[in-house]
């Protein structure tokens, strides 16, 4: 026995007819409506999303690997003083001025015109390079200071007069504890 059929002209599809009895329940529709707005697509009623369309690259030109240079012996330098506190500070001082070296010569080729290629990688290199470059005078001068401390507090034990070097004192203390971990 079929179901009530829709007259013709109804849009709505013609419902399945009704299964079971009392206690049955009733199928779903064979025909849903279309999904809501915002739906995903690719899941049914909507068709799958066109294929990405192929761009062929953009030339930048050719390498800047000065640019490159310059970023890797300025951090180099920086990670160099930062590891050895500042014991290596002739060493981090010649890489940080590198590096400054480097990366202007690739800011230089940026600016030229012959490539676009890390432009980012020279100005950081040269920023690096700049900070190293201050941290390492900073710490050459310190343990220069700690040096001539030690010098002369080794005088002025030697000749008997304690002077302002006491081994009493502090700072001489402090030295000498900084000298014997060397």
């Amino acid at each position: 026995m079929a179901g009530p059929q829709p007259p013709p002209d109804d849009p709505r599809p013609p419902e399945a007819p009704q299964r079971g009895g009392a206690g049955g329940q009733a199928p779903a529709p064979a025909w849903s409506p279309p999904p809501p707005p915002g739906y995903p697509p690719g899941l049914p009623g909507y068709p799958p999303p066109p294929p990405p369309v192929w761009q062929p690259p953009v030339d930048l030109g050719p390498g800047n690997d000065v640019a490159v240079a310059g970023f890797v012996l300025a951090v180099g330098g920086g990670v160099l003083l930062l590891f050895s506190s500042g014991i290596a500070a002739p060493v981090s001082l010649i890489l940080a001025i590198l590096g400054i070296i480097f990366s202007r010569k690739g800011k230089a080729k940026i600016a030229g015109g012959e490539t676009r290629r890390h432009a980012g990688l020279a100005q950081a290199g040269f920023i690096v390079g700049i900070v190293a470059l201050v941290l390492s005078v900073l710490a050459a001068l310190f343990w220069i200071g700690i040096v001539v401390v030690a010098i002369v507090s080794e005088s002025s034990q030697s000749s008997g007069d304690p002077g302002p070097f006491d081994p009493r004192n502090t700072i001489s203390m402090a030295v000498r504890l900084v000298l014997a971990v060397d």
